[in-house]
């Protein structure tokens, strides 16, 4: 039930304006070095890092248009959804600061992390702007979904 991811949003989100606005500042400072540092690597690095940067301005485009909605109850119909694409979209920031940390090493440890990085780069992190799309059209599906009705 999208209830607790609602919830979670909610009072992370909307209810702390100012704190809201400080973390996803924090955040995407940190994120645009990583990204930053990653074009410098060159090959699947800059394009990992040119990937996060496109989803990063969408998760921050659709963040703004939810925390900005009138209606809190239609804005946070999807926000489990919203969790979740947030949520990836920092997983791939984190293996994409992996990525900057073993740089040129060599070995299969190295290699390992690399090989998980594109991983997710390649099968999961391309999920966010489907779920994105969704929240940015504000379906509201599920506000309209009576128990009675099923």
């Amino acid at each position: 039930m999208w209830i607790s991811g609602g919830d979670h949003f909610c009072a992370k989100s909307m209810r702390r304006t100012s704190t809201y606005s400080a973390a996803l500042h924090l955040i995407s400072a940190r994120i645009a070095d990583s990204i930053q540092r990653a074009r410098s690597l060159g090959g699947e690095a800059t394009r990992w890092a040119e990937q996060l940067q496109s989803t990063w301005t969408e998760v921050l485009a659709v963040t703004e248009l939810l925390v900005t909605h009138p209606d809190r109850v239609v804005a946070m119909a999807n926000s489990s959804i919203y969790l979740e694409a947030f949520g990836h979209t920092v997983i791939a920031w984190m293996w994409l600061d992996q990525i900057n940390a073993v740089a040129q090493r060599t070995g299969a440890y190295y290699d390992g992390k690399r090989c998980a990085a594109s991983y997710f780069f390649r099968y999961e992190l391309p999920k966010v702007s489907a779920h994105l799309d969704l929240l940015a059209d504000i379906d509201i599906t599920k506000v309209n979904m009576n128990s009675d009705r099923l």
